[in-house]
């Protein structure tokens, strides 16, 4: 998204959605919550490769990416740690820096309270 506090001191975003959880032994979506410019987000979040199964590609070609291809009539494939199913991100347009930065200190109290209620929620 290109977003930089510094330069958008009354700006402030929150990305929130489900992950693909493949920690398991079956992968599982599990709800994340942060704040946008806060940890490092690839361009690649969330991109899937679905290959076409009479292609003659090496399948470790696309690094970081999800990829999935049918072998022997099942479906097979990999995802990265951290790979976005579905998100929405909260934007807000504060009238004064100083708003903004009040709203900082409340940021992780409602991140948090948004995942432990899709916790107890479950996906939709």
């Amino acid at each position: 998204m290109g977003y930089y506090k510094w330069l958008f001191p009354k700006i402030r975003m929150i990305r929130h959605g489900w992950y693909l959880d493949t920690t398991g032994e079956i992968p599982t979506p599990k709800p994340f919550s942060h704040v946008v410019g806060q940890r490092t987000e690839t361009w690649s979040e969330g991109v899937a490769i679905l290959y076409n199964p009479n292609a003659q590609r090496d399948k470790k070609h696309f690094v970081g990416l999800s990829q999935y291809w049918l072998e022997d009539g099942d479906v097979r494939g990999y995802a990265p740690q951290f790979d976005a199913l579905t998100s929405v991100t909260w934007i807000s347009n504060f009238e004064s820096v100083e708003s903004a930065q009040k709203f900082d200190s409340l940021l992780a109290e409602k991140a948090t309270e948004f995942l432990e209620k899709e916790r107890n929620v479950g996906p939709h």
